[in-house]
């Protein structure tokens, strides 16, 4: 929500009508939240890693490559399925800020407690599909003490999927509300 917010929107339309193609302005958008995302999942993995062998022991065991490659995507995903959820509280799409930012608020903790809500409440699994599969993920994760590409790669691939509907979708979206 933030980070759209962030653009002045008379240089975007002048941007805007500029492009023969309207969905590079839109899809712009999304690879630098994709930059933005990767960046912080960098700062993520490496700050610890960091603090880890230079401060002294932040881990409880020896820390692996698998890891670092493993909480760098998780972290990038996440950071992204998350970002594309504020893209989509922009004010072209959700007038009222205040309506947006309760709406992506109310995503996000959904999202984190969705088992607990399918646990409560059988008949909402048909509902909670669509929130993002970050619970799924967590529960993976603590299930195992090392990661396993062979039982985690599925939850990757959901996770990535999920993100390029989203971002299709966006672009899609806004193409039709237009500038």
């Amino acid at each position: 929500v933030m980070c759209d917010d962030l653009h002045i929107p008379s240089i975007d339309g002048t941007i805007f009508v500029k492009m023969r193609r309207t969905w590079y302005f839109y899809l712009a958008k999304t690879l630098t939240l994709a930059w933005v995302s990767l960046l912080f999942s960098l700062i993520s993995v490496f700050a610890p890693l960091l603090i880890h062998v230079f401060g002294g022991s932040l881990f409880d065991r020896v820390v692996v490559f698998s890891d670092i490659y493993s909480g760098l995507a998780l972290f990038w995903l996440v950071a992204m399925s998350g970002g594309m959820a504020g893209l989509f509280a922009n004010y072209r799409i959700i007038r009222g800020r205040k309506a947006a930012i309760a709406l992506a608020a109310l995503f996000g903790v959904l999202a984190i407690v969705k088992g607990a809500i399918n646990n409560a409440a059988e008949p909402l699994k048909f509902l909670t599909w669509i929130l993002p599969p970050v619970y799924d993920i967590s529960t993976a994760y603590g299930a195992n003490k090392y990661f396993d590409p062979g039982g985690m790669w599925m939850y990757f691939a959901w996770l990535a999927v999920y993100v390029a509907i989203k971002i299709a979708l966006y672009i899609r979206i806004m193409q039709k509300r237009g500038f």
